[in-house]
């Protein structure tokens, strides 16, 4: 299962087209910042990624296991931890998580 928040709108991956994803990051951009957020759960992988937009907050407490590693190095790859968030790489990263699945 893979969902995404952009400001606590949150969908699954399933039902979250790339033009909502455009146009919800568009729309809250324009008023101040933005907080992407993906969640992925699967047999052995439980991890959160979140864009800089969202703040500081705490980690999961544990180191992520190899498989997670994977999703969170992609996240880096893609440099989705920085600020302003990039549409077009969100949505290739998660054209590219969703071929794990």
């Amino acid at each position: 299962m893979i969902k995404i928040s952009i400001n606590n709108i949150e969908k699954d991956l399933s039902e979250a087209s790339e033009s909502w994803i455009a146009e919800q990051i568009n729309h809250h951009r324009g008023i101040g910042s933005v907080c992407v957020k993906v969640y992925i759960k699967a047999p052995g992988v439980d991890v959160a990624l979140a864009s800089e937009g969202c703040g500081s907050g705490q980690s999961g407490g544990r180191r992520p296991n190899r498989d997670e590693m994977m999703f969170v190095d992609a996240w880096q790859k893609f440099q989705l931890g920085s600020s302003p968030i990039n549409t077009g790489r969100l949505i290739a990263f998660l054209k590219q998580i969703d071929r794990y699945f």
